[in-house]
C-alpha cells in the first residue's frame, strides 16, 4: 500500500515526466490568442438640430448626446448625413449608430476642455464634421475632432 506522501509525489513526479516529455516542453503555448481590441474613430457629419423630430429631418439618423459633467437632461442632436468608421473597421458606420438607437443618450461626449466646449457650443442649424474614439460598449464618444463646415453659422 502507498502511503499518501508517497501517492503524491508519485504524481508529481508523472505529471513532471509528461511535461518534459511533451514535443514543446516546459514552455509549450496553450494557443489562446492574445485579445486585440480594434479602436474605433467614428467619423460623423451632418447638422445640429433642436430636438430628434428636427434630427430626423435633416438626416438619415437622428443621434443625441449627453455630455459628461454636464446635466444629465442635457440632448445634443445632430441629423447624420455621413457616417463611417476610419481605417479598416470592420463595420459599417450605419450599423454602429443602429446598434446605440435604443439608447438615450445614444452616446456620451467626452474629452479635453476645449473639443467638449466648441461641442457644447454648436447651434442648431450648424453644419459639423465630428471625429471621436468610441467605445461601442460604454457608449463613449472621446471627441477628436469638432469642426463646423463652409458656409455654416
Amino acid at each position: 500500500m502507498i502511503s499518501a506522501v508517497g501517492s503524491s509525489r508519485l504524481r508529481f513526479g508523472l505529471a513532471l515526466a509528461l511535461l518534459l516529455a511533451s514535443p514543446a516542453g516546459p514552455h509549450a503555448s496553450v494557443g489562446v490568442p492574445p485579445i486585440r481590441v480594434r479602436q474605433l474613430i467614428l467619423h460623423l457629419e451632418g447638422t445640429m438640430a433642436p430636438d430628434r423630430a428636427t434630427a430626423a429631418t435633416l438626416g438619415f439618423q437622428a443621434v443625441s448626446f449627453g455630455v459628461k459633467g454636464q446635466d444629465p437632461r442635457l440632448r445634443l442632436w445632430l441629423g447624420v448625413d455621413k457616417a463611417y468608421p476610419l481605417g479598416d473597421y470592420p463595420v459599417l458606420g450605419k450599423d454602429i449608430l443602429e446598434n446605440v438607437r435604443m439608447y438615450d443618450p445614444n452616446f456620451f461626449v467626452v474629452g479635453s476642455r476645449e473639443l467638449v466646449r466648441r461641442f457644447l457650443d454648436l447651434q442648431p442649424g450648424t453644419r459639423v464634421v465630428l471625429e471621436a474614439l468610441v467605445d461601442r460598449g460604454l457608449r463613449t464618444f472621446l471627441l477628436r475632432h469638432v469642426d463646423v463646415a463652409a458656409g455654416s453659422h
